[in-house]
């Protein structure tokens, strides 16, 4: 009994009645931490009123008002919502929605297309993109606002293009599951670098709650500026977001395939590549961001909604994640970067904007993964604009007439003398050991292939006549 009250006991006995007196501190400051963070985050959450409740004086349960804006945007032609889906986000029966649905002379039924107009439609989607299956398909009805049955569309599908969909291989991409709280909480934004040697670099922004792209566009430059701008277009068009995540590595999006014969190191070819076929480019992700927003998306999450319409009932929901600027920035974040501390207490602005920048980039440089990727020169081959004028008006000359011009494998006799696959393999992924098996229809290729021509045989004639 005297060893146990010895100096080694009491020294122990006091340090746990001090470690426990810390930790009760500690769970206290936890409590009252997330008890402010879910006061906040309910503050910072702004949720449409759907339903208004009415009183009368007479007998029987109150009035449930539907907001008609809401409804009406709930059914909108390129929205594929159920009107179960749509009950069960509002909190009221199936039949109280087709009631508002009949008073506010709206309706959520199927369009009455014919099945020449449906297969018109397939062969203009196979034009644009051979290899889309049923989901892309009914994507791309929703997005032209076409709205049919799953089974006409897969019907109608298989008739039109019977051989590819036996030959396509059927696999289903097996995804990690993966939760966000809700729209704009968090932004998942990465670069695309598999047309880096053609001088093109696409960058894109998606949702990380309902995969929605909110932002793609094809640039010629990996410019910090350049992703701001996308980024600011996106926060235009969809809100600000809570969080944005960078992804370290490059992945696939779907866009036509460049099959031209041009030097990589040529920066006059570079030029004209981007001149004739950048607007293209943006033109095809317009529409592939369209689609894809559009397309019923599989799983147990998503159970075949599209992006644009899990958006939208998720905002009835759970709102619109709102925060306002600098709310979510740490105090000590803002003293480093935007003030000084001097040794009388004051704060003074730092208004040196570059060298803001350049503190800012040099403390995120651990958190880079790799190298920032170089793009190849592509700057005019014109020494001045009047030359640059005077290709502009010979290449529109050139188109306008349909000339031709020979000695650029374009012409039918040296189309046919070369031959045209069908299709082509183009190298991707970590050391270019990943394939892609490009389609490459005739009648979108051949177009482009004369468009080059003419520009390469305008180039030269300009280039020579001011030698």
């Amino acid at each position: 009994m005297l060893a146990l009250c010895g100096p080694r006991y009491i020294e122990d006995e006091l340090w746990m009645v001090d470690g426990t007196h810390d930790l009760c501190n500690l769970v206290l400051a936890l409590e009252h931490a997330a008890d402010i963070a879910d006061r906040r985050e309910v503050d910072q959450y702004t949720i449409p009123e759907v339903v208004t409740i009415t009183h009368s004086r007479k007998h029987g349960w109150p009035r449930k008002v539907i907001n008609k804006v809401w409804l009406e945007e709930a059914v909108q032609p390129n929205r594929r919502i159920s009107i179960t889906d749509i009950a069960l986000v509002a909190g009221v029966n199936w039949n109280t929605i087709v009631h508002y649905l009949k008073e506010y002379g709206l309706t959520n039924a199927h369009d009455d297309i014919t099945d020449t107009e449906l297969d018109d439609l397939i062969k203009k989607l196979k034009m644009e993109r051979p290899d889309s299956g049923i989901h892309y398909f009914m994507g791309f009805l929703t997005e032209q606002g076409v709205k049919v049955q799953w089974d006409r569309a897969r019907l109608a599908l298989r008739w039109i293009d019977a051989v590819d969909q036996a030959l396509r291989q059927h696999r289903q991409i097996e995804r990690i599951p993966y939760y966000v709280q809700g729209p704009n909480r968090l932004w998942h934004m990465d670069g695309h670098h598999k047309l880096i040697h053609w001088g093109i670099v696409i960058h894109g922004i998606t949702d990380g709650f309902c995969c929605t792209i909110t932002g793609m566009q094809a640039s010629t430059n990996n410019k910090a500026s350049m992703v701001m701008s996308i980024f600011q277009e996106a926060v235009k068009a969809y809100g600000l977001p809570s969080c944005v995540c960078g992804q370290p590595g490059t992945h696939a999006s779907s866009i036509f395939g460049l099959r031209l014969e041009l030097s990589l190191y040529g920066g006059a070819h570079l030029w004209l590549l981007h001149r004739l076929f950048l607007p293209l480019i943006n033109e095809d992700l317009e529409s592939f961001v369209k689609w894809w927003n559009a397309h019923p998306v599989s799983g147990p999450q998503a159970q075949n909604k599209s992006p644009w319409d899990m958006r939208f009932l998720a905002l009835t929901t759970t709102g619109m994640h709102e925060e306002p600027a600098g709310d979510n920035v740490h105090p000590e974040t803002l003293t480093m970067y935007y003030g000084i501390q001097q040794d009388n207490g004051t704060a003074q602005d730092n208004t040196d904007v570059r060298e803001l920048a350049q503190q800012i980039a040099e403390d995120q440089d651990e958190s880079i993964w790799h190298d920032a990727i170089n793009v190849p020169c592509n700057g005019s081959p014109f020494p001045d604009s009047q030359q640059e004028q005077t290709f502009s008006r010979v290449l529109e000359r050139l188109e306008h007439v349909g000339f031709v011009p020979q000695g650029y494998m374009a012409t039918e006799e040296e189309w046919a003398s070369d031959g045209y696959p069908e299709k082509q393999i183009i190298c991707g992924g970590n050391r270019g050991k990943q394939e892609m098996e490009q389609t490459l229809p005739l009648e979108i290729w051949k177009p482009w292939a004369i468009q080059w021509a003419q520009a390469l045989a305008a180039y030269r004639n300009v280039k020579a006549h001011f030698m």
